[in-house]
């Protein structure tokens, strides 16, 4: 049986633009195998060479109009140039898509709400920390030649992904028509830090005819990274209680939000990462075979500083100079300001080194075996090693005159600050004592803890496809079989080694007497003067943006910081000797083994004249999965245990394209998809909070995220690049998650519990009431959160886009999504905002080309157990029974503005420059009333930069 010509284009190996071109072909209602003329088959060899913004839309638009599934894509303006220099940041100006930030920068992608998401590299997993792949900080953008988000899957695709796929493409060499190269090398301020960083970005590729015939493929990039950022950020407490006033404006009986800890918690982080792509690729004359070599490596290192001067244990309107000073209440019952006379002084500083190198190795080859039959096979292996020491040093403000006349009691300095807030910006903070945080003599070490984190994340994944063309000679509107076997092997281990030294400041003895260790005792060198610039461009003051604390550049040296310590201890009750044990708690492994086999029909046909395009099949996957932790026994003894888990899924999917007309599609899609837990969701391992009040850990039992989802859309075209769509779009989501609470006996963690925050504890009895500084330790336990299998939720919305190129050299895209989520219990499920807008306008013309892109998203639920938030609810309850949304944090809307611009000197040479976060809008958390606890301001960030090209 002889193929058709549209079957035999459909197997040639294309460059990717000319690939584009092709399936736009084959997608219009009139190509047919006998109306194909010299001419199309021409242009449908050319290679076109994506350049320039508008070019790039216009390709993503052929890409989504051509494709069976639902997606988009994002398209690089040229080799090495997506519109974004963020992958998550490009990908936020999709229909349906949302990201969060870190510190200012892209990292996590949510796809209609939701943010479990598959992250891959060529259709292939890639590997991070956990199961949501890649680190979109760790992976250049430079690497990608084009970045598809599929949100209707078929049974080809790798399951797991309960929102969406999110498939990196890279360049690949075969497709390059001569010899390439491109360096690019930019400089990016930040202005909080005020720091320059290089950005030096590599590609070079070429391919030649061999004399024994065929050609063969190099292309390799490397990339390299050097960045300093500074997040400024203030966050308080908030408790929900009487206040204790006679006054006109106060209502004894009702309840109110107290902002309560005040803190500054500054943060500065440096990364420095690296990256290399290579891949090799031949093919025989006849291009019947391809075989190809993958290899990818990224390596980030750096370490994030932090600071925290907090004061401690509020008490508002305890006594007359609290009642007669100032103070504001607002709409919502929020004590917005007040002064609080005899506060609790805390400051620590934090250091967390990161180093996390991945790579990635994948070997394969696709064979045209017969007329009809096309084999595909591969092996891929991938691993990510991170090691993330964390390092955290405490002191409190003791009243030195106090502690002079009785050492044995704990004798903390007490004080005064006035707090205003306007509910918006950073708080101001007014110290009665400027001094509090600067004046040396007041501050006694009070706890040292060290924890040497380390995970090793690997897969090995092998697979094997076959696709059979007009596998049924009275069934030609079957253009093909698809079927295949994916088997996956993985293991997850987390490790830790720590040291932790716990209330020295009340609890350190020498020679039977109470002793302190004040700042005065430790090395002159090694206590620093800080002075931030807090909230640059906010005129309210911020009194605790001035400390003297433990030079942080010492604390990241674990080995120099622990000596010093060592030696301020030695001749105590708790010695010279104190290094870093095994952690049995934090120990997690989690190995697991997959195996999935599809089948796929593609169809081609037509409906009352109307050509369908359909893919119509199911995948079937089996899970075996085994957690090993430590337990401890009757007799103390820590227990290697291991829990065994195995389950099976279906997950049936079509997808239905109808073409009205040329310009108008219609789409339909329904899925079953399902998504793993977490790694160390499903580890019975504890993970303890650094004042050891409070742990999380995981649950071995717990089932996979599953839902069924439905898709409808409507698309219409004219012109070139031009669009105007809408989506409906439903998620079903069975076995969803919830939090829940116990008590977990563990006297070695309690007897360490930071005393102020030991209301944080709970009681072993099940007593609600709160724990003190002075409770019975031997009743108390850490209060500790789990994750168990609960019911639904459900996300729905609508999706609208549009895109038009205008003219003089103006363009425009704009698109919307409304999403609505609710757990059973008419919560909105986590990270989902009901309203998404993304708009960009540019201009491109005569080697000028300039973008401006904005993003809103609105107010969303961003924790349901947030520790800050003290039973804060909207049934003013203050016990917390029934309370639905006990401790849930809200981010406030988010607004962000970007540019970017270009200019072609000559062929080959470019100018490029961008800013990101224009507006320098800060972020805000808030209680579910609306009271915001959190504010941070991130960098601007300012590059400008050369790339040549040849």
């Amino acid at each position: 049986m002889k193929l058709t010509f549209i079957n035999q284009l459909l197997r040639m190996r294309l460059p990717m633009q000319s690939s584009v071109t092709l399936i736009a072909l084959l997608s219009t209602s009139t190509f047919a195998a006998d109306e194909i003329s010299l001419e199309d088959k021409e242009r449908i060899i050319e290679i076109i060479s994506v350049s320039g913004i508008r070019q790039s839309l216009q390709t993503g638009i052929d890409l989504k109009r051509a494709d069976s599934r639902i997606i988009d894509a994002v398209v690089a303006e040229d080799i090495g140039k997506l519109p974004d220099n963020n992958i998550a940041e490009a990908l936020q100006r999709i229909t349906g898509v949302s990201i969060n930030r870190e510190f200012g920068v892209g990292s996590e992608v949510s796809i209609r709400g939701l943010s479990q998401n598959r992250v891959e590299l060529n259709g292939r997993s890639t590997m991070g920390d956990g199961r949501k792949g890649v680190n979109f900080q760790d992976f250049p953008s430079y690497f990608l030649s084009e970045v598809e988000v599929i949100k209707s899957p078929t049974p080809e695709m790798i399951e797991g992904a309960l929102g969406g796929t999110i498939n990196l493409k890279t360049q690949q060499p075969l497709e390059l028509r001569k010899y390439f190269g491109l360096i690019s090398l930019k400089g990016e301020y930040t202005d909080n830090s005020e720091n320059v960083g290089p950005i030096f970005h590599a590609t070079f590729g070429d391919k030649w005819k061999l004399d024994a015939g065929g050609n063969i493929g190099i292309l390799g990039s490397f990339t390299y990274q050097d960045r300093d950022l500074i997040q400024h950020e203030t966050r308080v407490g908030m408790n929900a209680e009487r206040l204790n006033i006679n006054n006109p404006n106060v209502d004894p009986s009702a309840i109110y939000t107290v902002p309560v800890d005040f803190t500054y918690f500054p943060k500065v982080d440096r990364r420095e990462r690296s990256a290399g792509n290579m891949m090799f690729q031949w093919e025989p004359e006849s291009k019947n075979v391809e075989i190809y070599l993958d290899a990818t490596f990224t390596k980030r290192e750096g370490n994030n500083q932090g600071y925290s001067p907090t004061t401690l244990l509020h008490s508002p309107f305890s006594n007359d100079a609290e009642k007669n000073a100032d103070f504001a209440i607002d709409e919502n019952n929020q004590l917005n300001s007040y002064y609080d006379s005899d506060l609790v002084f805390e400051n620590s500083t934090t250091s967390s080194f990161r180093a996390t190198d991945s790579l990635g190795f994948a070997f394969g080859g696709r064979w045209i075996m017969t007329n009809n039959i096309d084999i595909a096979g591969e092996v891929n292996y991938v691993s990510s090693t991170s090691s993330e020491p964390y390092y955290d040093m405490r002191f409190f403000a003791i009243d030195p005159l106090a502690e002079a006349a009785n050492p044995s009691a704990t004798n903390y300095l007490l004080n005064g600050a006035t707090y205003f807030s306007d509910n918006a910006n950073a708080p101001s903070i007014l110290l009665d004592d400027l001094d509090t945080f600067t004046n040396r003599d007041y501050w006694a070490l009070s706890s040292y803890d060290v924890r040497d984190n380390a995970i090793e994340n690997e897969e090995t994944a092998t697979r094997f496809d076959l696709t059979y063309y007009e596998p049924f000679l009275e069934m030609e509107e079957v253009t093909s079989l698809d079927t295949g076997l994916r088997f996956t092997s993985s293991r997850y281990k987390k490790t830790q080694d720590s040291l932790k030294l716990a209330n020295l400041h009340s609890s350190l003895t020498q020679d039977g007497e109470s002793v302190l260790v004040t700042m005065n005792d430790f090395p002159e060198a090694s206590i620093k003067d800080y002075n931030f610039d807090a909230f640059p461009g906010n005129n309210q003051p911020l009194d605790l943006s001035r400390f003297a604390m433990f030079d942080n550049a010492i604390l990241q040296k674990s080995g120099k910081a622990t000596a010093i310590i060592n030696n301020l201890l030695a001749g105590t009750n708790i010695g010279s000797d104190n290094e870093l044990s095994f952690n049995y708690d934090e120990y997690a492994v989690v190995d697991e083994e997959t195996l999935a086999a599809y089948l796929q029909f593609n169809i081609d046909t037509k409906i009352a004249g109307y050509p369908l395009r359909s893919i119509v099949g199911g995948r079937y996957v089996y899970t075996n999965l085994s957690v090993e932790a430590y337990e401890t026994d009757e007799e103390g003894n820590n227990v290697l245990v291991r829990t065994e888990k195995d389950y099976s899924d279906f997950l049936p999917s079509v997808n239905i394209t109808l073409e009205l007309s040329k310009q108008t599609l219609v789409r339909f899609a329904a899925a079953n998809v399902m998504r793993r837990a977490e790694f160390l969701e499903l580890s019975p391992s504890h993970v303890v909070s650094v004042d050891s009040t409070t742990a999380s850990r995981g649950n071995p039992n717990l089932n996979p995220y599953r839902a069924t989802q439905l898709d409808v859309s409507v698309e219409q075209y004219w012109g070139k690049g031009n669009m105007l769509s809408g989506a409906i779009f439903y998620k079903d989501v069975k076995s969803f998650l919830k939090t829940e609470e116990e008590c977990w006996d563990n006297p070695d963690y309690v007897a360490l519990s930071n005393e102020v925050n030991r209301a944080d504890l709970c009681y072993l009895d099940g007593r609600i009431e709160e724990p003190t500084a002075t409770s019975n330790l031997a009743e108390l336990g850490l209060t500790t959160t789990y994750e168990s299998n609960g019911e639904s939720g459900k996300v729905q919305g609508i999706e609208l886009g549009y895109q038009q190129m205008l003219k003089y050299g103006l363009g425009t895209s704009l698109n919307y999504t409304y999403a609505h989520s609710e757990d059973p219990n008419n919560i909105p499920l986590l990270d989902i905002s009901k309203d998404t807008v993304n708009a960009a306008i540019f201009y491109e013309k005569n080697g000028i080309s300039t973008r401006f892109a904005y993003t809103y998203r609105s107010r969303f639920l961003e924790d349901d157990n947030e520790y800050r938030l003290q039973r804060v609810s909207q049934l003013d309850t203050l016990n917390g029974e029934n309370d639905l949304s006990a401790r849930q944090s809200f981010r406030e809307p988010i607004k962000q503005l970007d540019w970017s611009a270009s200019y072609d000197f000559s062929e080959g040479v470019r100018l490029q420059m961008d800013i990101v976060n224009l507006l320098k809008e800060p972020t805000r958390d808030s209680t579910y009333l609306g009271s915001v606890y959190q504010v941070r301001q991130a960098d601007r960030r300012f590059s400008i930069g050369v790339r040549y090209m040849y």
